[in-house]
């Protein structure tokens, strides 16, 4: 398990009652929006673990994208991207998934980030805690509801 996993764990306490909570702004001149595998693709070939030269980037075929955004268990609200208003490209995008730790026998509920990616010209902006813990939002458990 990687250790962003670990890190967002932390904010997910064992319990099975959800709630989705309203992620707020993003930063001025961006809007969240729904990843795709199409503008996933154009953000990872030109952004996930590429030199700034361009000699080396690892490309994803859009196929398997589709299959990673469509794969048992994805929950669409789980796969956050951020956007500027009218263009389809993304700037960065986070890709989690609902998993159960066993933790000296108790069971807790937690996500585990397959991806995060933030374009190689925003990286300076603070957007990977942004994305990180805007996937953590719908995982915050529900407050107890009184009887």
């Amino acid at each position: 398990m990687s250790r962003a996993a670990l890190a967002l764990g932390v904010l997910c306490h064992s319990t099975h009652a959800f709630t989705v909570i309203d992620l707020g702004q993003p930063p001025n001149g961006l809007e969240w929006r729904t990843v795709t595998a199409s503008a996933l693709h154009k953000l990872l070939r030109s952004s996930y673990v590429a030199s700034d030269d361009g000699s080396l980037a690892l490309d994803y075929p859009e196929l398997t994208l589709q299959w990673m955004l469509g794969a048992p268990g994805a929950r669409e609200e789980l796969q956050l991207g951020l956007g500027e208003p009218g263009r389809q490209s993304l700037v960065a995008c986070v890709c989690a998934a609902p998993c159960e730790l066993l933790v000296r026998g108790e069971q807790h509920q937690t996500l585990e980030v397959g991806l995060l990616c933030v374009h190689h010209s925003w990286r300076s902006r603070g957007l990977t805690p942004l994305v990180a813990k805007a996937a953590a939002c719908p995982m915050v458990p529900a407050a107890p509801q009184s009887r």
